[in-house]
């Protein structure tokens, strides 16, 4: 399955001489210099903001507002890890200041109902009747 055409049909361009083969292998040798160079994103950044501020200064892609959010987003979440970190190392800072907390230091707390008053004495008889002692390690 050839591309070649038979010769004397109207509109066919002539082939390809040895000269101009010659010429083109040559030129793919060297590494191909003619062919188009696309600029670098830098390049074309650059480009970019002189023909803005050669048209008058009119607003283009990089303007200052993003530039501005930029700066402030690292600000914001640095502010936020150091504030979590301060709530993660003394909780009371937070827990103390919301209504109807007790404090964690207790020193303005309300006293303790009856039922949990601190004990004077030891709780009659054994305390599990079923714990396992020296005796009978496995008991219970």
């Amino acid at each position: 399955m050839g591309t070649s055409t038979p010769e004397g049909r109207a509109g066919d361009e002539p082939p390809v001489t040895d000269a101009e083969w010659a010429e083109f292998l040559r030129r793919a040798e060297e590494g191909g210099r003619d062919a188009p160079v696309e600029p670098s994103a830098r390049a074309r950044m650059v480009t970019g903001r002189l023909r803005a501020e050669e048209s008058g200064g009119r607003a283009s892609r990089w303007s200052a507002r993003p530039q501005k959010r930029r700066r402030l987003a690292p600000v914001l979440a640095g502010a936020a890890v150091l504030g979590l970190a301060v709530v993660g190392i003394w909780p009371e800072v937070v827990v103390d200041r919301l209504p109807g907390a007790v404090s964690a230091t207790g020193a303005d707390a309300a006293p303790l109902a009856p039922e949990t008053a601190r004990p004077t004495a030891a709780p009659p008889g054994e305390p599990f009747p079923d714990a396992p002692t020296l005796r009978e390690p496995f008991r219970g």
